[in-house]
């Protein structure tokens, strides 16, 4: 292994940053410990949604039914509160305060018609907020629910005047803040067709200003964008109509260019609707394995990958994917659009969301063994999951 001393002080940073105590609440006066296991799972029959919390380590730990909003949601977990992206006709994002046995703090109104996809933080008094039917992004005090500004996409749409943007990233390197904002560029009087190019746009977060575009190899990406070591990863379907189409892309940090895909969705077995990776780092950490990876020849020693993928019968399959070895592997699969989300946590904890009528629930698997840890799907509320992700 090349440069041992930067692995050694590596590992140490990781010890140090993953050592920290836990916080304990109290939610229906049953004390609940949040820790990197617990995850939060949105459930939603479309016309309302609903909040479930669930102890990955020790699945009886379960919290369900917390709070209540409309259908059409995203969820955002940030510092202790939850956000909750009210989307098409509600256009707003709803803030609960997990410290406070989810007590109602404030909705932040993103403007009539704007369709609110996803927010990244920058601070306690800053975030970004991708507006799917608007040429604006959105920046927003989180704290307050104060507009702070916008950022005018407006040359990146395509022809019928809309860019879609969709999912970001932020994060921090070396003092300087950066987000990435994944632009579909959907032809909207085609049924949402992917054009002909879609960019992942990198932002200054101190200026707000757009510093480059980045044209991606495939098109329409679907999944949020991920930061790992020097490089973002990016998953883009293409067409829905096209199993074989589109795959999960790596772009250059440091170069600023997409590489290609690393799996396609010929070599997946279909077309990407989400993934992950374990296993995870941010911080200092991932700062550190960013510049230790280009400049030093350090090479992840685990690089396990898991993807949600879609026939184009709609049936849905979990898959495992090895970055390392070029190994996938098939883990479950599903009858019809059933398979929708997963998240994998710092643990190795990869908790997918199953809408199976009348077993609806979540599969909880270990990413290094790739077993099942659930006997069948584990309930969580009254409504099937949507969205699952975990509070760290």
């Amino acid at each position: 292994m090349k440069q041992p001393i930067f692995i050694i002080l590596g590992c140490m940073t990781l010890l140090l940053l993953t050592s920290v105590p836990v916080q304990s609440i109290s939610i229906s006066s049953t004390p609940l410990i949040f820790k990197n296991t617990t995850a939060m799972v949105l459930t939603t029959d479309y016309m309302e949604s609903s909040l479930a919390t669930i102890d990955v380590s020790e699945p009886s730990t379960l919290e369900t039914d917390l709070v209540t909003t409309q259908g059409d949601d995203e969820i955002k977990y940030y510092n202790g509160h939850v956000y909750i992206l009210n989307r098409m006709g509600h256009d707003r994002i709803d803030v609960f305060d997990v410290n406070d046995n989810y007590a109602y703090v404030r909705n932040i109104s993103t403007g009539p018609g704007t369709n609110p996809y996803d927010i990244a933080f920058l601070s306690l008094e800053k975030a970004y907020v991708t507006l799917y039917d608007s040429t604006e992004l959105l920046i927003v005090n989180p704290s307050t629910g104060e507009h702070l500004g916008t950022i005018d996409f407006s040359e990146y749409a395509d022809a019928d005047g809309i860019p879609e943007m969709h999912k970001m990233v932020a994060f921090s390197i070396l003092g300087m803040k950066r987000v990435y904002v994944t632009i579909q560029r959907l032809n909207r009087s085609q049924f949402f067709a992917p054009t002909e190019e879609s960019y992942l746009l990198e932002l200054d977060g101190d200026k707000d200003e757009i510093i480059r575009s980045i044209t991606l190899t495939g098109v329409n990406p679907t999944t949020a964008p991920i930061k790992r070591g020097k490089y973002i990863y990016v998953g883009e379907t293409g067409s829905w109509m096209n199993a074989t189409d589109g795959g999960i892309e790596r772009v250059h940090l440091f170069t600023n260019e997409a590489e290609g895909f690393v799996f396609t969705e010929e070599e997946l077995g279909g077309n990407l609707v989400d993934f992950d990776f374990y296993p995870k780092f941010n911080g200092v950490v991932d700062t550190f394995l960013s510049f230790a990876e280009q400049f030093f020849g350090f090479t992840f020693p685990i690089n396990y990958g898991f993807a949600l993928i879609s026939d184009i019968g709609f049936n849905t399959a979990l898959v495992s994917f090895d970055e390392t070895t070029e190994e996938i592997t098939s883990l479950t699969t599903s009858e019809g659009w059933q398979l929708v989300d997963l998240a994998c946590s710092k643990q190795g904890d990869v908790v997918v969301a199953d809408r199976t009528f009348e077993a609806e629930g979540v599969h909880i698997f270990h990413a290094k063994t790739r077993e099942e840890i659930t006997s069948e799907p584990l309930a969580v509320g009254s409504l099937p999951p949507i969205h699952v992700t975990f509070l760290e």
